[in-house]
């Protein structure tokens, strides 16, 4: 399932952890953070809330 958290609007802070990556002037786009959760089930519909623990992350720097 895909989807986002809500209120994580990515900014300046996170475009401050890419720079690690040796780019710099990187700024998040705005958008709240997305996510990818992964389910032993199928939900039955969309618009649903669930409890997860984060496994890993990635930095992904697009088109802008």
């Amino acid at each position: 399932m895909y989807g986002l958290i809500p209120k994580t609007y990515c900014g300046e802070r996170v475009g401050a952890l890419v720079e690690v990556t040796g780019l710099t002037g990187i700024k998040g786009d705005g958008d709240p953070m997305d996510v990818l959760l992964l389910a032993e089930y199928t939900p039955a519909y969309g618009g649903l809330l669930a409890r997860a623990c984060v496994i890993g992350g990635l930095r992904i720097i697009d088109g802008g």
